[in-house]
């Protein structure tokens, strides 16, 4: 028994080797980007033999209908597939996708043969998007309110100033997220006349490939709360929010991370989320007591869909960006382009050649 699936990954024709793994993703060697990829593993039954067996091993476990549990680890660089105990991962023939965030997967599904007590030793190709970010102008002719929070001093990504973090070699995809949620927080209107709502934002914090973390003052959740007790409904409010990502913004400015609040636990969570589409989400951290004298905090991110839409079958995964297809800011910059953000779009999508 003890069946096995070992997985290198390739990628450009290169074998990267992965060096992490855990609950938030994948880190790949040699990798410059601040956060770990998503990654996504799924298993299908190849053939009805292997599905009868696959039915067998559910009612051994007293697994639910369509649950299929496996483990996956890190082993010399390598991802191993096996059971949850060696008689759970069933000898057989077997449809494997893979995936892996910013990267594109080739030839996929692949039929893979498990051997009785044996390995499959699987080569999964993918190459780099092409896509890349190009800027049309320059940080220091961006609008004014978005250059101010783009050059203070504690707008820090990566350990560099944004103005060269945007030169340098970060991922494509969390360029454009930043790009596009300064344009989508500056275009939408605060209650006063000719303000803003990026006018309470102080700096950016942390960017990853869907949201962005960012400072803000007291009144950026003042300014939230009077648009929602405006007839027109610019903004909902929806109480604590319920998905488990946005509590990572505590950790963030907590003690084990950037440590800006010491007492970052007792924060408390507030969703605010915007009318219409695209929608732009703000999760505010409000300090103990509503303290408005103190730093508030946001994860400000658009959500367009669920990052496992586009894996069928038995799966396990890590992190939370598997796929493009739940916020690919690269794709969004076409319609950020039109309408309300056209003003403040500084950037368009080349392809690398």
């Amino acid at each position: 028994m003890n069946e096995m699936i070992r997985l290198r990954l390739q990628v450009d024709g290169t074998s990267p080797g992965i060096d992490d793994l855990s609950s938030d993703g994948a880190v790949m060697s040699g990798e410059t980007s601040a956060s770990p990829r998503g990654l996504a593993i799924s298993l299908r039954p190849g053939n009805p033999i292997t599905e009868f067996r696959l039915r067998r091993v559910r009612m051994i476990q007293g697994w639910g209908p369509g649950t299929f549990r496996f483990k996956v680890a890190l082993e010399g660089g390598d991802l191993v597939c096996r059971g949850v105990d060696p008689l759970s991962l069933p000898f057989g023939r077997y449809d494997l996708q893979v995936m892996v965030s910013d990267l594109e997967p080739l030839g996929q599904p692949l039929d893979i043969d498990v051997p009785e007590s044996g390995t499959a030793e699987v080569l999964v190709k993918f190459r780099t998007d092409p896509r890349k970010v190009k800027l049309v102008v320059p940080v220091d002719q961006f609008d004014d309110r978005i250059k101010a929070v783009v050059l203070d001093p504690k707008s820090v990504l990566d350990g560099q100033p944004i103005p060269a973090w945007l030169e340098g070699p970060a991922r494509p995809r969390r360029k454009a997220c930043l790009l596009n949620l300064l344009a989508k927080a500056r275009a939408a209107k605060g209650p006063k006349p000719k303000s803003s709502l990026i006018d309470g934002v102080k700096s950016i914090l942390f960017t990853e490939v869907d949201r962005i973390y960012v400072a803000a003052n007291a009144d950026f959740l003042s300014y939230l709360r009077a648009l929602v007790a405006d007839p027109a409904k610019p903004f909902y409010f929806e109480g604590e929010p319920k998905a488990a990502i946005h509590k990572k913004l505590l950790d963030e400015i907590g003690p084990a991370h950037q440590n800006l609040e010491s007492d970052a636990a007792l924060f408390h969570l507030q969703s605010y989320r915007q009318e219409g589409k695209p929608t732009l989400q703000a999760v505010v951290a409000v300090p103990p007591g509503g303290d408005t004298d103190r730093p508030h905090y946001a994860d400000l991110d658009i959500d367009l869909g669920n990052p496992l839409q586009d894996l069928n079958g038995l799966f396990t995964h890590f992190g939370e960006i598997l796929d493009p297809g739940q916020t690919d800011h690269l794709k969004l910059a076409e319609k950020f382009s039109k309408g309300t953000t056209a003003d403040f779009l500084y950037y368009k999508v080349v392809r690398a050649k």
